[in-house]
């Protein structure tokens, strides 16, 4: 399997396999919640991508439910018709949702609502969902131990505290690299708000730029909060945290990955709990250098892209790296080697013959953006694999799924 695409997913593949059955959306059942509702306690949901248009229930089940590429390409869309993803059955840490894109949701927690439950939440964007009251994109009341790792929670709202998140009711989450921004309520705690008996534990992670008419980034009205090593806009005490843009490549896009200039980069606990091994991207979490970035994003050597692959359409194509005014050389691939072939430069996953385009330098924020158009004979459905080479070191594979 494709190494840098999917290492969560077949890490929990690998870890669930021997207690019970993989089952595929929508290969095995059309939606989601088919698939949960037919799935026991041990199963693994993966789900390929595309977008689904529902609202789903654990139902107190101790299964994942993973993408099986990533959040940028699986969407879950609520449609207005409350949370996307709900955890109200007494669900523990082995209920696991992972690297979806859940959006357009509504009610407390539009995006997630964790009550009194306990699940882990990683890798997802969790981003465009209101709320009337309280958690616009995440809502945890009675969640005594959740853990919610690795997500982007921006562009939410909430009516009354907590545009990004809130806890309330005896909830102590451990929040770990997280990034919180561009979220807004008219009350309380633009990026977070901590109510009543709450005392999550927020690490490793960014809350920034959120608006709120008191508290825009952080609302703690317990006095017992634990915040280290975040970046909070305003400042927030405790210990390894600092008051700095966090440097976005570009927060108006939606675009939350780190610049090579972020003072965000290297400055993470790495004794944090709970601390993955990658990102939500797949980069490696404890890079070489050997100490973590705060927020969701670790800035490694990256490729991406940005808008729908769709043929005569535009995309942007992204690389992230850590050298600057180094040349970066595309590669478009026949197929994908898996397992990757070991070259000096790194695994290559592309298949031979690869047809290679010079897109240019790095420039100093580190993150060279060209614009391409797809080709017109690109036919709905296929999958054209690419990968990077800056300088003498290959990138991740990036695959581009024709729409």
């Amino acid at each position: 399997m494709f190494r840098k695409m999917m290492p969560l997913v077949l890490l929990l593949v690998l870890s669930f396999s021997a207690q019970g059955t993989t089952i595929h959306v929508p290969a095995d059942y059309p939606t989601i919640q088919d698939a949960i509702n037919a799935a026991v306690n041990g199963d693994i949901v993966i789900v390929s991508q595309g977008t689904y248009r529902e609202n789903i229930d654990f139902l107190g089940k101790e299964i994942v439910v993973a993408s099986e590429r990533d959040a940028y390409s699986t969407v879950i869309d609520g449609g207005r018709n409350g949370s996307v993803a709900t955890f109200s059955s007494g669900e523990g840490p082995g209920s696991v949702l992972d690297g979806f894109f859940l959006t357009n949701g509504s009610g407390d927690g539009g995006g997630v609502l964790c009550q009194g439950s306990s699940p882990s939440v990683r890798n997802n964007l969790v981003s465009g969902n209101s709320a009337p009251g309280f958690g616009g994109g995440i809502y945890c009341t009675g969640a005594a131990h959740a853990v919610l790792v690795g997500n982007i929670v921006s562009g939410n709202s909430a009516g009354v505290a907590g545009g990004g998140l809130c806890c309330e009711g005896a909830s102590n989450p451990d929040l770990v690299n997280n990034t919180f921004s561009d979220n807004t309520t008219p009350g309380q705690g633009g990026g977070v708000a901590c109510l009543d008996t709450s005392t999550p534990s927020i690490l490793n992670s960014i809350v920034w730029e959120n608006q709120a008419a008191g508290d825009p980034e952080i609302f703690d009205a317990t006095g017992a909060l634990k915040v280290y090593f975040c970046d909070v806009k305003g400042g927030w005490p405790g210990a390894g945290n600092i008051d700095a843009d966090p440097i976005y490549v570009d927060p108006a896009g939606n675009d939350y990955h780190l610049t090579f200039h972020s003072p965000c980069r290297n400055m993470g606990s790495n004794s944090a709990p709970g601390l993955p091994d990658t990102d939500f991207e797949g980069d490696p979490r404890i890079p070489p250098n050997g100490i973590t970035d705060m927020g969701a994003d670790e800035f490694y050597p990256h490729l991406y892209h940005r808008g729908a692959v769709v043929p005569g359409g535009v995309i942007e194509i992204k690389v992230a790296a850590y050298k600057l005014s180094n040349t970066v050389t595309l590669g478009l691939g026949s197929g994908i080697q898996d397992p990757p072939q070991q070259t000096s430069f790194g695994d290559l996953y592309l298949q031979w013959p690869i047809q290679t385009f010079m897109l240019g330098l790095i420039p100093d924020n580190g993150v060279l953006v060209f614009s391409a158009r797809v080709p017109q004979n690109w036919s709905s459905g296929e999958e054209r694999p690419l990968q990077a080479k800056v300088s003498n070191e290959l990138t991740n594979l990036r695959v581009l799924n024709v729409e």
